[in-house]
């Protein structure tokens, strides 16, 4: 574990007195103390160091601890230090309030007990520390994953010039020996050219899944209605070889959100509900509501319908539930909707029955 910097804390009063009587009651070697002498020194230190706490007395010349603190709190890279006031004199609940108002965390009253005092100090060092390492871990994942989203895009990149390679020369050698092979041979090759297809379309799969923060646009309001209908179009010939009928409520809203994402999203559910129906025809309805601060939207079909054992299940990377033979395809649908979805802040989730249908929901928040 990378060893986190002493934390700093820093300590403001016109009385020299007053600083070294502070120092004492919490002298530690856990942190570093620093010392101001007015409200102008407290800000100057501020800007050049990170404080894991500030004490700040109340009556100080030029500028008092309440103007102090406000400038603290109004400045973006510093409105985040938790300030104590330590005075001897305003103990009215009107002076008090206006502390907590300036953005005070705590008051104190000269004399200080100097128990009361090492244990509020001793806190908020503890939560500066566990801030910093939450922060550390953050930014230690956040340069992993793309790592590993980089590293999935180079290699998926790099592994299709062999399959190609594969499946071509696999064809030419069929179309050359054709009439020397028994059939036991010729069905070895094409199961073997099909193997290649499949991990072909794995290997796109993963692309698409690294690129949806590699390549990821920027949010903007688009109409759920505009992204539906591209998704419809792009599905347009598997619909008609289905004899499809797909129905959408008359309204949906405008979100903020990344277009081509969301469009895939709703691709993705609508092929899934055709592919997984084994009736005739196959019923789609396509439907939003408002919810608590964001719009949900439905994907409804009859389909084959899905156990309740593996609702969550089924938005794991490469989690298939049906073999090839029957209905085709990669596991990484439903895991990209679900990536594409918590990018935008949202939820998604699925009610089934199985042998009936589905209703796969998905959310994005309110702008």
């Amino acid at each position: 574990m990378l060893k986190i910097e002493k934390p700093n804390i820093l300590i403001v009063d016109d009385n020299p007195a007053n600083i070294l009587s502070i120092e004492k009651t919490i002298r530690s070697n856990d942190y570093n103390i620093i010392t101001a002498n007015s409200g102008n020194e407290a800000l100057a230190c501020v800007l050049e160091y990170d404080f894991a706490l500030i004490l700040l007395d109340v009556q100080m010349p030029q500028m008092d601890g309440f103007e102090t603190a406000r400038f603290i709190k109004s400045n973006s890279d510093t409105h985040h230090i938790p300030i104590i006031f330590i005075t001897a004199i305003n103990k009215e609940k009107k002076h008090v309030f206006e502390g907590y108002n300036a953005g005070a965390v705590d008051y104190l009253f000269k004399p200080i007990d100097p128990h009361i005092l090492s244990s509020k100090v001793n806190i908020f060092i503890e939560l500066y520390k566990n801030k910093k390492e939450i922060e550390r871990y953050a930014k230690t994942l956040i340069r992993s994953n793309k790592d590993l989203e980089q590293f999935a895009y180079i290699a998926s990149h790099d592994l299709q010039e062999p399959l190609r390679t594969i499946s071509v020369y696999i064809q030419l050698i069929e179309k050359k020996i054709k009439e020397q092979l028994d059939e036991d041979c010729l069905s070895f090759m094409g199961r073997t050219v099909k193997a290649v297809d499949r991990m072909r379309n794995m290997i796109n799969g993963i692309l698409d899944f690294a690129r949806i923060s590699n390549q990821a646009k920027p949010f903007a309001p688009f109409s759920i209605e505009t992204l539906l209908h591209s998704a419809l179009n792009n599905l347009n010939h598997l619909i008609k070889d289905k004899d499809a009928i797909i129905t959408n409520d008359n309204y949906f809203p405008e979100i903020i959100c990344d277009d081509t994402q969301i469009t895939i999203v709703f691709q993705n559910l609508i092929s899934n509900a055709l592919k997984f129906c084994d009736k005739e025809p196959p019923r789609i309805h396509i439907s939003a509501k408002q919810g608590k601060g964001e719009w949900i939207f439905c994907v409804k079909d009859n389909g084959i319908g899905i156990n309740e054992a593996y609702y969550e299940k089924i938005f794991d990377i490469f989690r298939r539930l049906h073999g090839n033979s029957k209905y085709q395809g990669t596991g990484i649908g439903l895991s990209l909707c679900k990536r594409i979805v918590e990018r935008h802040g949202g939820r998604i989730w699925v009610v089934s029955e199985f042998g009936v249908g589905s209703e796969f929901y998905f959310s994005i928040k309110n702008s």
